[in-house]
């Protein structure tokens, strides 16, 4: 961890990055605002992270639950044309 200190402080943008810091601060309404995007930005990534978390808990919570029950008969969408859900012919064949 120092040498990345070290490393960034020896940047090129490092005397640039603390000009604006001073910039800032010294300004109050300034401040206030850059304080108020960065908190802005850190609520977006807490939010975008917990959505994907919610989103892997659900899918694998999903998995989980399929892979426990018993297969089921066919579903709805998977019927072959022409068939009710007991197997039975809904149409009349030729003839």
């Amino acid at each position: 961890m120092r040498e990345y200190i070290t490393a960034c402080a020896a940047h090129e943008n490092a005397a640039r990055t603390r000009w604006l810091l001073h910039k800032i601060v010294a300004d109050r309404e300034m401040h206030a605002r850059f304080v108020n995007t960065l908190a802005r930005l850190e609520y977006v990534g807490v939010r975008k992270i917990l959505k994907s978390r919610r989103s892997e808990r659900i899918s694998s919570t999903t998995r989980a639950a399929q892979k426990a029950s018993p297969p089921s008969t066919a579903s709805p969408s998977r019927r072959p044309a022409g068939t009710s859900r007991s197997g039975t012919a809904t149409r009349a064949g030729p003839g």
